[in-house]
């Protein structure tokens, strides 16, 4: 069950949001997805897909795990009520 979507955040040519999920033991996990742009022509939107689809992702690469850099942006800004949702927090920070 998904708990919070973050707004897409635009990153080169592609959209990420971070994802809070509850699990089947009740605890919350962190994740996040990605897709492209939006086709300019068409109007497309693609499905997002898990960050484990991303063409760099590297589970032995340090801290961004071959996810761009920039992610840590998307989770800065949004910190407080990613914090929340995995806490369980209620009163969780409005994101918009």
């Amino acid at each position: 069950m998904t708990i919070l979507e973050t707004p897409a955040f635009r990153i080169g040519k592609h959209e990420w949001r971070a994802v809070v999920r509850a699990r089947c033991d009740g605890s919350r996990k962190l994740t996040y997805e990605w897709r492209p742009l939006r086709c300019v022509y068409t109007g497309q939107i693609d499905a997002w897909r898990d960050y484990h689809e991303w063409p760099g992702y590297d589970l032995n690469d340090g801290s961004f795990g071959g996810m761009p850099r920039t992610v840590a942006k998307l989770y800065n800004q949004h910190a407080a009520a990613i914090k929340a949702a995995i806490d369980g927090d209620h009163n969780q920070p409005s994101l918009f």
